[in-house]
């Protein structure tokens, strides 16, 4: 049986999302002719790139556990997939570095060879219990 997990999402995302378009309006605003010269072209362009690619790279992001296997999706580049029965510690992180979590409450999953992931599931609580469902000797720490 599948369970998915989506990513909480912080404000922070919002905000990063949201200024590049607050960009884009606020250029069309101010000046009183933007197309006047190249620039004015390939401003908005660039702007709107941006704002694709970080959709493309964050959207969607979820954690979906489906048998021994937990697979961790965001967007287009991000798909690692971890054998639930070789984690060997779970514990709360807020660790900034760049992972598939859109939120900085994260979870850190340790496994027996040593890698590690960073995820940020909506319900923290619900996500661990049904990792220990699966594989009851995974150490839980704050």
């Amino acid at each position: 049986m599948k369970q998915r997990f989506y990513s909480k999402v912080d404000a922070w995302v919002f905000i990063a999302l949201a200024a590049p378009l607050i960009a884009l309006v606020l250029f069309f605003i101010v000046p009183e002719d933007p197309f006047n010269d190249v620039w004015g072209i390939i401003i908005p362009i660039i702007i709107v790139a941006f704002c694709y690619l970080i959709i493309f790279l964050c959207l969607p992001c979820y954690y979906e556990m489906d048998g021994k296997y937990l697979r961790i999706r965001s967007g287009i580049i991000v798909k690692r997939d971890l054998l639930i029965p070789e984690i060997s510690e779970v514990k709360d992180s807020h660790d900034p570095i760049t992972a598939p979590a859109m939120s900085l409450k994260r979870i850190k999953i340790i496994t027996k060879g040593g890698s590690e992931a960073l995820i940020s599931p909506k319900n923290k609580e619900e996500f661990i219990a049904s990792l220990l469902r699966i594989n009851p000797n995974i150490k839980c720490s704050k």
